[in-house]
């Protein structure tokens, strides 16, 4: 989070946006692992939760559909501010040059970062 602030902060916003969405995936994989939805296997974490940020998020979210995730599910909100999130945008110079894009990426990774937080700390029940 540190380095995509800090590209932000330098107007290099495709590169911001993209480290943005790199620690949501971290945060949602480290909530599914807290949870127990899926493992670490030796190439990295396992099962279908191996894709990125725009794709990843409906998947989780579908995972956590149910009795005892529900806390959780409320916690993060059901709209993915990673909808418009593209892992080629990296690579060129068109990716993520709106601003109000790349406010709901940081706002989205932050808050994501911080729901993993409360389940790591096991302030969700």
């Amino acid at each position: 989070m540190d380095d995509a602030a800090l590209l932000e902060s330098e107007r290099r916003k495709a590169n911001a946006s993209q480290l943005y969405g790199y620690a949501a995936e971290c945060a949602l994989i480290g909530i599914a692992l807290k949870r127990g939805l899926t493992t670490m296997g030796m190439d990295g974490v396992e099962g279908n939760l191996r894709v990125h940020i725009n794709l990843l998020w409906p998947k989780f979210v579908s995972m956590l559909r149910g009795r005892e995730h529900a806390a959780v599910l409320s916690a993060l909100g059901e709209k993915n501010p990673f909808s418009s999130w593209r892992n080629r945008d990296r690579y060129t110079d068109t990716g993520c040059n709106d601003s109000a894009e790349l406010e709901s990426h940081r706002k989205g990774a932050e808050h994501m970062r911080a729901v993993f937080d409360r389940v790591r700390l096991g302030k969700l029940p």
